[in-house]
């Protein structure tokens, strides 16, 4: 199962499970950095880092701002949600 991965859900996870594709994004990267999480380190064997098309972060902006949503979203969150729609992955929080 493909699975785009927040920063929140690397917080909570120890391991990631045997059958998820695991991906993040780079902005899930530099939050973690920026906590001084280690996790990461851990994990990056077993999750793949990878960036969404500017189309796809262009789609999820506008469906933000048509929910009302654009001003709650982080960059992040929009390249969470964006590389999630080109991959048609869930998304774990």
């Amino acid at each position: 199962m493909k699975v785009v991965l927040d920063t929140s859900a690397l917080f909570g996870l120890e391991q990631v499970p045997p059958d998820w594709d695991a991906y993040v994004t780079e902005g899930v990267l530099a939050e973690l950095e920026k906590y001084n999480d280690r996790r990461s380190e851990n994990l990056l064997h077993t999750i793949k880092v990878s960036q969404a098309t500017s189309a796809s972060l262009s789609k999820v902006r506008e469906a933000a701002k048509g929910t009302g949503d654009a001003s709650r979203l982080s960059r992040t969150d929009t390249e969470v949600l964006a590389l999630a729609l080109e991959l048609k992955a869930a998304v774990a929080t």
